[in-house]
């Protein structure tokens, strides 16, 4: 979807990457503009009733013997980031339709490794509920709730459709392993310099817990 447009189709005036920051602007910090949350809500829910009627879809064409096309793929919905303003992917939540032929479970919401067990869901909706006009990008979901790698979910749908790796661990052209490496990094803290090392994943392999 794009990441700079106004939807007036949904009452709204301010375009979509400002709804994200609050302040009406790109800026991380500032005033909060008049119904911000509800503004994001509104653009949130657009966007789920537009998954739900794709995966609708999905799901109404048969291939193979009692299976949808949705059964034989991993449909996937998540942000850019877990929260708009904050610029994190901290307790991103994702949601997946199907099981990718049986290699994923399916109705479940999953906790992966070492995450917190209570499933918070942050602080992203606290941007702005008290009104706050400074420092905005302070209230985000803090570093230490679901903070696992991205990385790492990526490695199972690319093994979930038959990719393989090579001695490395990434995914190559008549390799024959399993992925474990996606990315240059799985630590943001790597590309505070530009990115200028040598690529490193600290934490390789995918979430076993979203195998079926």
């Amino acid at each position: 979807m794009p990441g700079n447009f106004v939807y007036k189709n949904l009452g709204l005036t301010l375009e979509s990457h400002s709804v994200s920051h609050r302040t009406g602007n790109a800026n991380q910090g500032g005033t909060c503009v008049s119904n911000a949350l509800e503004m994001v809500h509104t653009i949130d829910k657009y966007y789920a009733q537009l998954f739900a009627y794709f995966v609708g879809r999905l799901d109404s064409v048969g291939e193979g013997t009692g299976k949808t096309v949705l059964d034989n793929t991993a449909t996937v919905w998540f942000q850019e980031m877990s929260d708009g303003n904050s610029h994190n992917l901290n307790n991103l939540p994702i949601l997946q339709a199907g099981n990718c032929g049986g290699y994923f479970k399916t109705g479940q919401a999953v906790n992966v490794a070492k995450a917190q067990t209570d499933m918070s869901p942050g602080h992203s909706t606290e941007d702005c509920k008290n009104g706050q006009s400074t420092n905005l990008d302070a209230v985000g979901t803090p570093a230490d709730v679901a903070s696992m790698p991205i990385n790492k979910y990526f490695c199972n749908l690319l093994n979930a459709i038959g990719a393989k790796a090579d001695s490395t661990g990434y995914a190559a052209p008549g390799g024959t392993a399993p992925v474990t490496k996606f990315g240059k990094y799985d630590n943001t803290k790597y590309f505070a310099d530009g990115g200028t090392r040598a690529s490193v994943i600290e934490k390789p392999g995918e979430f076993t817990e979203l195998r079926a």
